[in-house]
């Protein structure tokens, strides 16, 4: 028998780390400023004004972007995995 309730909780929880993982590739892309160009004097309670502080200019862009790729990444083997494991559970395929 399927626990719905832990399926379900493991889809909303991936569905959360693809949306986080689009925001941050889509703010990295759209240049929003508090993602990309932080202020330096931040460094020290801020990561991406650290970044900016250690690796230049280009360090928090490059960083955001493959965070978000990560995210959605992780998001999507998660996905797959639940939503697998709800058909399986409803019978429409085996699962392993």
């Amino acid at each position: 028998m399927i626990d719905a309730q832990e399926i379900l909780y493991q889809i909303a929880l991936s569905l959360t780390f693809v949306a986080i993982g689009v925001g941050l590739v889509m703010g990295a892309r759209k240049k929003w400023q508090f993602l990309v160009d932080p202020p330096e004097w931040l460094w020290f309670c801020y990561s991406q004004a650290f970044f900016k502080k250690t690796l230049g200019r280009k360090g928090p862009l490059l960083i955001t972007y493959g965070v978000g790729m990560l995210g959605i990444f992780v998001g999507f083997l998660g996905l797959l995995d639940g939503v697998n494991k709800l058909f399986a559970g409803l019978g429409l395929w085996h699962y392993r």
